[in-house]
């Protein structure tokens, strides 16, 4: 969805549909008594290209004009096709909401609960999106459910249990941990193509599980004799018999036709001639219509209450193929360095093939390194699941382009000084990538430059921070909230690209051969250290340090006797392999 295409295109569309209405309806424009208008949520763009229509058409006219909440009118979808009168209980479940209201009264809006992190329709269409279906993904899960089986996936229900006795989060709903644990599913099916309908059906039976059980629980707390059922999802069948059988005879469940249920002009229209305190009727003036009110969700956690964005995971599927984000820039990561060295060679009028040698050799060991790092650390099968350790593939990349240096008889000090700042460059490109797949993300914290990972690996979750990290959340958070928490990987990024730009400043002076990998061992050693401090882990290895500290401390110590070692040496011989003509 493009914002301003989608006003744009809701400009040049309005007009005609406005007319074609009226032509079907048989009712004249003068016959008019008021004009309704959505005034929000959504797109700006588009909300206000449908404010400025209404209030010039209801200029024209001399009629009222009426602003509808967005949600106020899905609630009033099913007086179309039959009777609804209040008090009911409310449902409404789309792709971009989910909340469980009580209504005493047309106008009166009482918010039960709502969602914490992703609507059920969004959980529905990026599970769809991890299944590999086109978009929305909603709908086709729903006929794929009905060829899987229900006992091969059993997913997690979140937040169901706190349905059944009184508290804060009775009716609240969380949908991140559900998704998360579909994804983890798809990336250990051996077989996508034969398990994506079980995937669907194990998705789909936990997430209704979820919205039924929460509204049934609503009905019965506040014994209402009728349930109403709106939004995008209300048009998978599933959960409407679902919800039926649930309810049984005593509960009335009202649910509009699917052409109702997803977003419609219909229902604000509906909307627009009832009475409500909380809708403002009035002549059309140089102003929009006042935003009506309507019950918001409240924050459960002081982190919610920050300016905070939240990042999911980028994958690249090239039809089987699964390219993730950290992949991807890895690669990014190896080219950039290459060039670099290339370049540098170039300058020195070196054999600029060596670039070449150096790359393959730091792309085959450091893969092999930083998973057998992770082996080491974390055990269990060595090649058929994911996981790479960065001090691992540093280790292991290190020394592949060491004895590839060897075997060329090419200087060590000059392999080091040619890769130092493709090094620091590389690196920073490399934490990009574990940026973008939500890995290595630090500690909770309210700054205003603060994330959120609702599907990170782990999510930045309540729940994820005390039992895998170790880490102490405010008394009473729930578990499933998802944390605002340090993005590390961007304060790398930051660093190692001023130690690229200081290192390839540097490598203009005149110092010993090797000089600069000195510099760069102590400046990354350094800031690994420091970022250590901001990580979300508990790995400690000795006292208070963590691995990666004690392993970052040896860098600077190393670099520091290196550094002091060359600080009056001379540029060394290149030797015969380095001053080979292009053409050798």
């Amino acid at each position: 969805m493009v914002p301003e295409l989608a006003s744009r295109a809701h400009l040049t569309t309005i007009g005609p549909v406005v007319d074609q209405a009226l032509a079907e309806s048989g009712v004249a424009l003068n016959e008019l008594e008021a004009i309704a208008v959505t005034a929000g949520p959504g797109l700006v763009g588009a909300l206000l290209v449908g404010v400025m229509y209404g209030k010039t058409l209801a200029w024209r006219l001399g009629v009222p004009l009426v602003g509808v909440h967005h949600l106020e009118g899905h609630l009033f979808a099913p007086t179309l096709e039959g009777e609804v009168t209040p008090p009911f209980v409310a449902l409404l479940v789309s792709g971009g909401h989910t909340l469980l209201l009580d209504v005493p009264a047309w106008g009166e809006y009482r918010l039960l609960g709502t969602t914490r992190d992703d609507a059920a329709g969004e959980a529905f269409d990026k599970v769809g999106t991890l299944l590999g279906l086109e978009y929305p993904g909603g709908p086709i899960i729903e006929r794929l459910a009905r060829e899987g089986d229900p006992r091969r996936f059993k997913f997690p229900r979140p937040m169901l249990r706190e349905a059944e006795q009184p508290g804060p989060d009775r009716f609240t709903f969380s949908f991140s941990g559900l998704k998360t644990a579909v994804l983890r599913a798809v990336q250990q099916s051996p077989s996508l193509e034969a398990d994506r309908p079980h995937l669907a059906r194990g998705f789909q039976d936990a997430a209704l599980d979820v919205l039924v059980g929460k509204a049934a629980a609503a009905v019965e707390a506040l014994d209402r004799p009728l349930l109403v059922l709106g939004g995008g999802v209300a048009c998978n069948g599933e959960l409407v018999a679902r919800m039926r059988r649930r309810l049984g005879q005593d509960v009335r469940v009202a649910v509009a036709s699917n052409r109702l249920n997803t977003d419609n002009a219909a229902m604000i229209g509906a909307a627009g001639p009832v009475p409500a305190p909380a809708r403002r009727r009035q002549r059309p003036r140089p102003r929009a219509p006042r935003r009506p009110t309507f019950p918001r969700p409240r924050p459960h956690h002081p982190s919610d209450r920050t300016p905070d964005m939240n990042v999911y995971p980028f994958a690249l599927h090239l039809g089987p193929v699964e390219l993730t984000g950290y992949g991807i820039m890895m690669m990014v990561g190896f080219l950039v360095g290459g060039w670099l060295i290339t370049l540098e060679l170039r300058r020195r009028g070196f054999y600029e093939e060596y670039a070449s040698d150096i790359t393959v050799a730091a792309v085959v060991g450091g893969v092999i390194g930083a998973k057998v790092w992770y082996w080491v650390l974390n055990g269990g099968p060595l090649f058929s699941r994911g996981g790479l350790v960065w001090y691992g593939g540093f280790v292991g990349g290190a020394l592949a382009v060491l004895l590839n240096s060897l075997r060329l008889r090419v200087p060590v000090r000059w392999t080091m000084q040619l890769c130092a700042p493709a090094l620091a460059a590389a690196y920073a490109l490399g934490r990009i990538g574990c940026f973008i797949v939500n890995d290595d993300y630090g500690r909770p914290t309210d700054l205003p430059w603060a994330v959120k990972f609702p599907q990170g690996l782990p999510p930045s979750t309540a729940e994820r921070m005390q039992t895998m990290f170790g880490i102490p959340v405010p008394p009473g958070t729930d578990p499933g909230t998802v944390l605002a928490v340090h993005p590390t990987q961007l304060y790398e990024v930051t660093i190692m690209l001023a130690a690229f730009l200081v290192l390839w400043r540097l490598r203009l002076q005149q110092r010993a051969t090797g000089w600069l990998f000195s510099v760069y061992l102590v400046w990354a050693g350094a800031e690994r250290f420091v970022i250590e401090i901001f990580r979300a882990k508990d790995d400690r290895f000795f006292g208070p340090f963590t691995l990666a500290q004690v392993v970052s401390v040896g860098l600077i110590v190393i670099g520091v006797g290196l550094m002091a070692r060359l600080a009056k040496g001379e540029e060394l011989p290149p030797g015969p392999y380095l001053t080979k003509t292009a053409t050798a």
